[in-house]
């Protein structure tokens, strides 16, 4: 979709079907989900917030015609504007870590260790984001509310490989992630518009994969191409359609949902 902003077209979207290999199963996930994808052109990620925020008020009021939903017995808020908390200010009140000190790697593993977390050399190594996920999902994530939908945003840089960075020297990107009733239901950026930087960092994605010996991805060079040719000022935002099914009709299972799941399709017949 950023190859059509660099041949001209405006605002767009799609909803389309989006699959990933090794997905993990459970009640929020699947390898094939779909996805509702925007981008609007000559805005970045606060006016998308507020297109997130907005949809969902419209898609509740429309359903429900009140500013609130129950889903499995907890009313859940969505009046506006929603609430909105950085990821380094979630670090610090909920696990108590400063996030910008977790650029040194070595002081982000002492940190993990005096917590009781146990680290898995394998595969490699550990990285960053290995530690970073042990601690979102299990220590900031949980703790969102669960009564109000909340912005996270303002994530890390080796989290949103696609996104812009505040400012040219920062750790942090402009990324956020829409979250209702805890359940995370899209993710959202101001892009990266930069062809060097863009090259830079996939360039360093494609060593980390060679050093954890993960597969290599090869370099998409008609999209570097793309970005070299110029692209408005432009923000991005994929929703889970699943998810948002599953919070405005009440379904606690995504297989509840989904005609043919993963799950349903693998797990033996008795």
């Amino acid at each position: 979709m950023k190859k059509l902003l660099a041949q001209g077209f405006g605002n767009i979207f799609e909803i389309t079907k989006a699959f990933r290999q090794k997905e993990a199963l459970g009640g929020l996930h699947n390898p094939e989900f779909t996805i509702l994808e925007w981008y609007r052109t000559q805005a970045n990620y606060r006016q998308v917030m507020k297109d997130t925020e907005e949809l969902v008020c419209y898609l509740v009021k429309k359903l429900y015609h009140h500013l609130y939903l129950f889903y499995q017995g907890k009313k859940i808020d969505v009046s506006l504007p929603w609430p909105r908390i950085s990821v380094k200010q979630a670090f610090k009140k909920y696990a108590q870590i400063n996030l910008d000190k977790t650029k040194n790697l070595n002081y982000f593993k002492t940190i993990i260790k005096q917590k009781g977390y146990r680290i898995d050399p394998t595969s490699g190594g550990v990285n960053w984001n290995d530690l970073f996920y042990l601690i979102f999902l299990n220590e900031i994530e949980p703790q969102l509310p669960k009564d109000r939908a909340i912005i996270l945003y303002d994530y890390p840089l080796p989290q949103a490989a696609l996104a812009k960075r505040k400012n040219k020297k920062s750790f942090y990107v402009e990324r956020f992630e829409a979250y209702v009733g805890g359940m995370e239901i899209s993710n959202a950026f101001s892009e990266l518009l930069d062809w060097r930087e863009q090259l830079k960092r996939l360039k360093e994605d494609q060593k980390l994969r060679k050093k954890l010996r993960k597969e290599i991805i090869s370099i998409d060079k008609s999209f570097i191409r793309a970005l070299k040719s110029g692209i408005p000022p432009a923000s991005g935002n994929a929703v889970g359609i699943d998810r948002l099914e599953m919070l405005l009709l009440d379904i606690k299972d995504i297989d509840d949902l989904l005609p043919f799941s993963a799950k349903q399709m693998f797990t033996p017949t008795p």
